[in-house]
Formats: structure tokens, sequence, C-alpha cells
């Protein structure tokens, strides 16, 4: 009964946390962190409301969570990592497709089989909620625009398919933080199913073949921009801005985050491989 009762609160304090995120009040959730290292000390996120966390990395939030952060587990939806606990598990199924280039040892996975939606919705969101984690980040939504790009015929579906997913996630678990990640171009396929809507890229980005920062076409920011606006307005959802620069290029980590508040954005800039811990100060006040 003990547990019983465990449950339900902890449910209901869930509720009425997102309830509040969707009646305005994600102000709390800024300045914010997106960090899949070790942690070491509670220090370590001193001055952040919010940190999206590698669950792997970070197994147990509790003492963050007691400091005030919202913790939100990091899951990559449309790729699959082979360093996870239930890589051998699905290694062999036919959804699992080639290697992420860009990425070793991460999988492309077909968003269509209806067998990954399910083991990812009963088996892999779970073991990342019962450590603790307030919500889930899911990562490579754009794998869908990637594979009806490089194949429209044979990937077929796949975005809407990948959005499906999306919003089954949210009846599954209707009392979580979801937070998307990019997948831009389909963002009204599911927007109504999350909370916060990341975008990377959005003023920099990173040139994988060269191992160089570079800067955003000038038309693709403006256009991404007014998206994200409309999704905004139309949909209440917050949306927060992932960027890459060089730690020592000041000057243009402060116009970035100008530029992406003054937009009614929440910025974070941060090295590529997201090792390390940016200073939150330097996010400015909402």
């Amino acid at each position: 009964m003990r547990e019983v009762l465990v449950i339900i609160t902890i449910s209901l304090c869930l509720f009425l946390f997102v309830s509040s995120l969707k009646s305005g009040e994600k102000s709390r959730l800024y300045p914010w962190l997106c960090y899949y290292g070790k942690i070491t000390s509670v220090d370590d996120l001193k001055g952040y409301a919010m940190a999206i966390l590698d669950a792997d990395s970070v197994p147990d939030p509790t003492a963050y969570k007691n400091a005030g952060i919202t913790c939100i587990g990091y899951v990559s939806l449309g790729e699959v990592e082979d360093y996870r606990w239930y890589w051998k598990k699905i290694r062999n199924e036919a959804y699992i497709l080639d290697e992420n280039p860009d990425w070793k040892g991460n999988y492309y996975i077909d968003p269509r089989d209806k067998r990954w939606s399910d083991f990812f919705i009963r088996r892999v969101i779970p073991k990342i909620l019962n450590k603790g984690y307030d919500g889930i980040f899911l990562d490579t939504i754009d794998t869908a625009l990637y594979l009806e790009w490089r194949d429209p015929e044979k990937y077929a579906g796949a975005k809407l398919a990948m959005a499906k997913i999306i919003r089954e996630i949210r009846k599954a678990y209707p009392e979580i933080i979801i937070i998307s990640n990019n997948g831009i171009a389909m963002l009204e396929t599911f927007a109504g199913s999350v909370d916060i809507a990341l975008v990377e890229d959005l003023y920099t980005g990173f040139d994988f073949e060269n191992e160089r920062y570079t800067d955003q076409d000038a038309d693709t920011t403006i256009e991404w921009t007014k998206k994200l606006k409309q999704a905004q307005k139309k949909y209440g959802i917050q949306v927060i801005t992932l960027d890459y620069a060089e730690a020592s290029d000041k000057q243009k980590i402060k116009t970035i985050y100008k530029t992406s508040l003054e937009n009614g954005f929440w910025p974070l800039v941060a090295d590529i491989k997201l090792a390390t811990i940016p200073d939150p100060s330097q996010q400015g006040d909402l």
C-alpha cells in the first residue's frame, strides 16, 4: 500500500509540474544545460534550473533534483548506440539500418517498424524514468527526414511514423516532460505532444568532415526562426536552441545568446561533444 501511495504522489507531482509548464510558468527551467558526461558533485550543475543528462552517465539524479534542478534523461529515438544496455537485444532486428557516418557506433532506425516503437515505449523509456528523471529528451527525430530524403520510395512514411511514436509516448506517459530535438520540417506533426522543442545549429554548426565550427546559412536561420516562432505561438511550447562554438570565441557566443533570447528562445552554446559544462551566468536573464 505504501508503494502505491508513493507512486501516486510522484505521479501527482509530475502532473502538477507539467501542468504549470503548459500554463506558462516555464521560466523556472532557465538556464538549462545539455551535458552527457559524468557528474561528481551537485556543485557541477550549480546555477542551472534544468539539465538534460545521459541516464547511463548519471544513473541517479536524486541529489540534483533535491537541489531544485529538473532532470531530463537523454534517449535516442531515431538511432541506437552500440553501447546501450539494449543493443544486444535488438542488434539483429530488421529495423536496425546502417551506421551514422558522423557518429560511429550509432545506427539509424526505421521508425515504421512497430517492434521498435513498442520496445522503445515499454522498455527503454521506463528504464530512464525509474531512475528518477522528470522527463525525456528525444534525440535523432530527424532520422525520419533523412531516410525519406535518402530514398523517398523505400522509406516512404517514415516522417508520419516518427510523429506517431512521439504521440504514443505522450499518451503512454502523460505526466512527464517531453523535449523533442530537431525535426523542424515535421514539428507540426508532433508539436502538440511535447512541452519543449530543442533545435540545434540555428546560428552555428559543425563541419564533421573538416572538424571545425561553422556559421549557419543566414537564410536557413531566418526560415527556421520563423517556423519556430509560429510553433511557439500555435502550440504553446517553449523553444530552446543549442549551438556549437569554440569556448574562446566569446563574442560569437555572446551574440548567439542575445539573438536567441530576443527571439523568445532559450539558448545554450556548447562544444560539439557536449563534454563540458558552460558557465550558466553567460546565458543571461529571460
